[in-house]
């Protein structure tokens, strides 16, 4: 079925939004954002801090691949018959969302979350048509802050590379440059390559772009690995290119004049840098293909008809599965402790 016709057939019909299967549809979503209360309390925690300060962001584009990929999906009036699995990764998510409330650890809870948001998926359109919406699931995962073993394990070896790759940088430009471990020694003025120096608040929004390059890029699937594997060397050499750029600036004007550069290229300007080369490589993957295609038509950035998808919630289908999702936030707070139900 073409985009056009799926398009003409997801208008919004007068009178006709507000179905059963919103209403539950709506009611479920608000149960789900009180039983998952603690995953998401943790979630706002972590955005408060640089590395995770993308992570607001994630959901809106998790949304807008779904939008997209809907735009080739074909409306099916007929009832959905094949919900079982979605069923089944629901009764899993609220387990492990259980689990998590119970020993205490948000995080679980938080990444019980994605799962709930999947089986909502599968239960919504059924297993036939709704296994193909992971992609947008799969992305809710780079939201998610990252283990604190796995987190101070990355960020020590990304601190160094950062400062060997800083020096060899420095060497190139015949600045005098000695490496002892993360501290950088200019003679006179020595840098340390700190925590925050390591890229990773630089990484984690990156990673979550290269994987919508690789979702929306129009191509073979090596092409795809090559765009999202790109990220993190991308990343570790612009956070490198940064700290050459500081020992310049410190051997050639002192430190005084390092502060005004860090704050201007601690922000947007190594982001914008990462996001150009990442279009840049998607540009030279262009050469490697046999049909002449343009970068425009490579990576599929068409957002018409958007607002026309997000009115086929009306089609939404009321079911025991998506009624029986409600029936765990009447039995627990979101403090996590279960309360006895209303006498009635």
């Amino acid at each position: 079925m073409s985009d056009s016709h799926t398009l003409s057939q997801s208008r919004l019909i007068p009178g006709a939004f507000a179905t059963r299967g919103m209403f539950w549809f709506v009611l479920m979503v608000i149960a789900a954002t009180v039983f998952f209360f603690d995953g998401i309390r943790e979630l706002f925690v972590a955005w408060q801090l640089p590395e995770y300060s993308h992570g607001p962001i994630i959901p809106l584009l998790s949304l807008l691949l779904f939008l997209r990929q809907l735009k080739t999906e074909p409306i099916h009036h007929t009832p959905v018959t094949d919900r079982g699995p979605g069923i089944a990764l629901l009764v899993f998510a609220l387990l492990l969302a259980f689990a998590g409330k119970i020993i205490g650890i948000g995080d679980i809870v938080t990444y019980a979350l994605i799962l709930w948001v999947g089986a909502v998926l599968l239960i919504c359109f059924g297993w036939k048509q709704g296994k193909a919406f992971w992609p947008p699931v799969f992305h809710l995962i780079y939201m998610l802050p990252l283990p604190g073993a796995l987190y101070y394990g990355l960020s020590t070896y990304l601190q160094g590379v950062s400062s060997e790759l800083g020096v060899y940088f420095l060497r190139l430009l015949n600045v005098p440059v000695f490496l002892e471990g993360n501290i950088i020694d200019l003679g006179v003025y020595k840098l340390h390559v700190a925590e925050a120096c390591s890229g990773l608040r630089y990484l984690f929004p990156i990673l979550s772009f290269s994987y919508i390059f690789a979702v929306l890029y129009r191509g073979s699937n090596w092409h795809k690995a090559i765009l999202l594997l790109a990220a993190a060397p991308i990343t570790v050499l612009m956070n490198s290119v940064r700290i050459a750029i500081a020992g310049v600036i410190v051997n050639q004007y002192g430190v005084s004049h390092l502060e005004g550069f860090s704050h201007f290229f601690e922000g947007w300007v190594i982001f914008v840098a990462c996001i150009a080369l990442l279009f840049l490589l998607a540009w030279a993957l262009l050469f490697f293909r046999k049909d002449r295609v343009s970068l425009p038509q490579a990576l599929d950035l068409d957002t018409s008809g958007l607002g026309a998808q997000a009115m086929r919630l009306q089609y939404i289908q009321p079911s025991r599965a998506l009624i029986g999702g409600l029936s765990p936030s009447r039995y627990w707070q979101p403090s996590g402790r279960p309360s006895r139900p209303a006498n009635p």
